[in-house]
């Protein structure tokens, strides 16, 4: 069973209902919105081999504290657009392909800026694993983006960096499609 829900803290989720009762990995892997950022999933699965998952894709963004963003919430309609119906689409082949190793798939936005809240961002998703690699050629999709290494790296014991370039380097490749996910 398949179910998609949008929140108001626009995220996306995809669960996959289990019948067994197996302890799953949580794992955060940081996102900017191209298919190929998904290209992070298949090396997640290999490396964590039998094990099912957990996974939140993250999207790191600036928070605007004044008084009129805190009181509006079309910030968060435009939080939405970052991921565009190519993007679902790809959640969705993702699901499929690994449907009987992801438990859920979900997409979040996080805000925090110093160590302290990011410890607390984990341990509140009990993240058992953060998946960052340093060769991937991130983008920052809109000017509130943050660096999400630098960001996610202060995970300290946390990260686990995946060699990219060694054993998916197609991770490398911009032009990636959904096609190139399908043959991850």
């Amino acid at each position: 069973m398949l179910l998609i829900t949008s929140t108001e803290f626009c995220t996306i989720e995809i669960k996959v209902h289990h019948s067994k009762n197996v302890v799953m990995k949580n794992v955060l892997i940081p996102t900017d919105f191209s298919i190929r950022s998904l290209r992070l999933i298949p090396a997640v699965c290999a490396h964590l081999d039998e094990e099912e998952l957990n996974i939140t894709l993250v999207h790191p963004l600036a928070s605007d504290t004044t008084i009129s963003a805190l009181l509006r919430s079309e910030k968060r309609h435009r939080e939405a657009r970052l991921y565009n119906a190519g993007f679902r689409e790809a959640c969705e082949v993702i699901r499929n392909r690994f449907g009987n190793r992801i438990v859920r798939l979900s997409v979040e936005f996080y805000y925090g800026g110093t160590k302290a809240y990011l410890k607390h961002y984990l341990e509140a998703r009990q993240t058992d694993l953060v998946v960052l690699t340093k060769d991937f050629p991130y983008d920052r999709p809109t000017k509130e983006s943050r660096d999400i290494v630098t960001t996610f790296s202060a995970a300290g014991a946390l990260v686990t960096y995946l060699p990219a370039a060694k054993r998916h380097s197609l991770l490398l490749t911009p032009e990636s499609s959904l096609a190139d996910l399908l043959y991850a």
